[in-house]
């Protein structure tokens, strides 16, 4: 497509190329999408962009998020993990810190 050869010139020359891309519900989408993704450095999308960019669906029939409960599970995992780590290694300067006050 134009964008895709224009993105991989620009890119060739040693510039950081990006796209923020705008939601369409149109055959389109993927036919101009796609190829400018591999000359693009920083890609901006939403649920939907994403999900038309790369042909995977973001819903089920039911309309629950596909991909982002279990990220959203990790991530809360994690911040989780990292608090009782906190706890737990540093409570002694919690400790002072709370008894300075």
């Amino acid at each position: 497509t134009q964008a895709a050869r224009l993105l991989a010139k620009v890119r060739a020359a040693g510039v950081k190329t990006s796209l923020d891309i705008v939601s369409e519900q149109s055959d389109r989408f993927p036919r101009i999408v796609r190829p400018a993704l591999k000359h693009c450095d920083y890609l901006v999308v939403n649920e939907i962009e994403g999900g038309l960019a790369t042909g995977l669906p973001f819903r089920n029939a039911a309309g629950e998020t596909l991909f982002f409960r279990p990220v959203f599970n990790l991530a809360d995992s994690y911040i989780t993990v990292a608090v009782f780590a906190i706890i737990l290694f540093f409570r002694k300067d919690l400790n002072d810190s709370l008894e300075k006050r």
